[in-house]
C-alpha cells in the first residue's frame, strides 16, 4: 500500500493535482462543499494534510446490490462516542451483546497536499 501511495503521489504531481486522497470502491466521501472548493479552502488556511473520521456503514443484507444506497445503520469509532450517561449505557449494552465494540478500521482517511507531501510513512 505504501508503494501504491507513493506511485499515486508521483502521478498526481505529474498531472498537476493539488491533493491526493485514496478512496476504496466500498467507501463514500461526503464533503460539506464540492471537492475543489473544499480542498482549496484547506490550502488557503495553510493545511497540508487533513484526516477524515471514519463512520462505518453496516450492511443490512448480504445480498444488497448497492450497499452505499441501502445502508442505514452506522457506527462510530470509540473516540467519537459522546461522553454522557445515555451513550455509556448504549456502549455497555453493545459490549455485552458483541463482546467488544468497534472491530474495524479507526484511523481515518488522510488527504495530503501534493505540493507538501514528501514520503508516505504509513497507510
Amino acid at each position: 500500500q505504501i508503494l501504491n501511495n507513493e506511485h499515486a503521489l508521483r502521478r498526481a504531481r505529474a498531472l498537476g493535482a493539488d491533493w491526493v486522497l485514496h478512496v476504496d470502491c466500498d467507501e463514500l466521501l461526503m464533503l460539506p462543499a464540492p471537492a475543489p472548493q473544499f480542498f482549496a479552502g484547506l490550502s488557503a488556511r495553510g493545511c497540508t494534510m487533513y484526516t477524515f473520521c471514519n463512520i462505518e456503514g453496516v450492511p443490512q443484507a448480504a445480498d444488497s446490490t448497492d450497499v452505499l444506497r441501502t445502508v442505514r445503520l452506522f457506527r462510530q469509532s470509540m473516540g467519537h462516542v459522546p461522553r454522557n450517561p445515555t451513550a455509556g449505557a448504549a456502549f455497555f449494552t453493545w459490549q455485552l451483546r458483541l463482546g467488544g465494540w468497534f472491530i474495524s478500521y479507526e484511523n481515518g482517511k488522510s488527504a495530503v497536499s501534493v505540493q507538501h507531501a514528501v514520503k508516505c510513512l504509513s497507510v
